[in-house]
């Protein structure tokens, strides 16, 4: 399938993660940060082939600034969403709100924007505290002047997101989503938000690379997954998949997902991304998912011995 006709089927539904070009990010990175001039090559392939969303986030190192030096005349193509930085517990209730009010500021700066598609709280315990309200209502205050379109928040599990969504009018959502990871799938939580008219944004679908790996070379502390990330291989061998088409397929074959986030280094990965873009159905790999909250949650990786 060439780029041209992609674009007109499954590109509008993939979204580029920014964290690889502020960050040395994933545990499957092996190239470090993207440099400016290929991220200005990545951004210019985005916006020919219709990929529409951009992600980043204050805590993506550089991100921001670079997006803000990278990005084309055309930049409002692009449908920008950024989150709220973290919030110290011991701040006042004032205090992060200031604390918010001033970094969604700077981001707008950083990314060289007058306003922006979305902004999503980061941390889900910001505004499930004692002050949330009052921080949710500050995001609506920025959404009512007109600096951004949507609010929302990203989790990492079911607990986060059932709370918020109980709390707040989310309008927007982004959550981890793939093979190994289907708790949000799999419990309908994902229909419940569809319903409701929530935009869905899936992230995590190659779960830091680590569905991409070979088992052989998986680092000790996943040897629990080893045997499973070994027979999910040879599934996708059977139908003819390669990892990164079972992976990016199976989220793309989620129907309440709005947008699938992939995260790139290189010009060259993200074509690779993109030619490989198809919808699996989900029960192919239903038999996949793992319980083990040290795999599917990254943030507990540094813990797990």
């Amino acid at each position: 399938m060439s780029f041209e006709a992609m674009s007109n089927v499954l590109t509008e539904r993939i979204g580029l993660g920014t964290v690889q070009f502020g960050l040395e990010y994933g545990i499957s990175n092996t190239v470090g940060r993207t440099p400016p001039e290929e991220v200005t090559a990545i951004l210019r392939f985005a916006e020919s082939v219709g990929v529409q969303v951009l992600d980043t986030a204050p805590a993506y190192g550089e991100s921001e600034r670079l997006l803000g030096t990278c990005l084309s005349e055309n930049a409002s193509f692009f449908r920008t969403i950024t989150k709220t930085p973290h919030l110290p517990e011991n701040l006042s209730n004032e205090e992060k709100k200031r604390l918010l009010e001033r970094t969604f500021r700077s981001s707008l700066q950083n990314l060289a924007l007058e306003k922006i598609y979305g902004i999503l709280v980061h941390n889900a315990q910001d505004i499930l505290g004692p002050d949330g309200a009052c921080l949710w209502h500050l995001l609506e205050l920025l959404r009512e002047q007109g600096f951004v379109e949507k609010i929302g928040i990203s989790v990492y599990n079911e607990t986060e997101l059932q709370k918020a969504f109980e709390l707040f009018p989310l309008e927007l959502v982004q959550v981890p989503l793939n093979i190994f990871d289907q708790r949000l799938l799999q419990s309908g939580m994902l229909k419940k938000l569809k319903n409701a008219r929530v935009e869905i944004h899936g992230r995590s679908c190659f779960l830091q690379g680590l569905l991409l790996m070979s088992p052989e070379t998986l680092p000790p502390r996943f040897e629990n997954v080893r045997e499973t990330l070994r027979h999910l291989h040879e599934v996708q061998k059977e139908h003819g998949l390669t990892p990164l088409e079972a992976a990016l397929g199976f989220a793309l074959g989620v129907d309440e997902l709005d947008t699938v986030v992939v995260g790139v280094n290189t010009l060259m990965q993200f074509q690779e991304i993109l030619a490989s873009a198809r919808t699996l159905p989900s029960e192919l790999f239903s038999g996949f998912a793992v319980v083990d909250t040290n795999i599917v949650e990254p943030r507990r990786w540094k813990c797990v011995l």
